[in-house]
């Protein structure tokens, strides 16, 4: 089942970050995301691999605008409060598994800001948000099993390993918090 999201949902705010729709202007700054980054393998980045790093942003970003457009959940930027700059992105998306429909907490961050606990932040967020304005009664995130860093933020945010299976062509675990 999907529901769509209140307007409030693409204008948010946690302890250091806002929350915002992304804007054309954001391509540029996420494009550093895609250079040198370790973590690309973990993102299904195999169907990208052809595109240079601007378009891969392009096509990132325009996915999300798109999804706001279409009156679903989808990520949004994640900047600074206190500078203004873009950290990162993250948010909701619904996805159409093959046990069902199921709401995923999303999360990536600019290298420059691993480390800080801002993904967990965010991930806290979003699960809060499912929980208190959705009144969803648990929530999933999809991680690659070798993703360390990501399945470390699902545990700091209350999720459990469920199971594991192939998405987009990588091998995934599924972490899920039950309210």
């Amino acid at each position: 089942m999907s529901i769509s999201p209140a307007k409030e949902y693409y204008n948010q705010y946690s302890e250091r970050l806002v929350y915002r729709p992304f804007e054309l202007q954001d391509i540029n700054r996420w494009e550093a995301f895609f250079n040198d980054n370790p973590s690309l393998e973990y993102l299904g980045g195999k169907m990208l691999e052809h595109l240079s790093s601007l378009e891969k942003s392009e096509n990132w970003i325009q996915r999300q605008i798109d999804r706001q457009k279409n009156g679903v959940f989808g990520q949004v930027a994640a900047l600074d409060k206190k500078t203004g700059k873009l950290v990162g992105v993250g948010g909701i998306i619904f996805r159409d598994l093959e046990a069902g429909g199921e709401y995923e907490i999303t999360y990536s961050l600019l290298q420059e800001h691993w480390g800080k606990g801002l993904g967990t932040e965010l991930a806290n967020h979003f699960r809060d948000y499912l929980k208190n304005v959705v009144g969803l009664d648990s929530v999933i995130s999809i991680i690659h099993v070798e993703n360390e860093p990501s399945i470390n933020v699902a545990k700091k945010n209350g999720m459990v390993l469920e199971t594991e299976f192939e998405f987009m062509e990588m091998p995934v675990a599924v972490y899920r918090a039950t309210f």
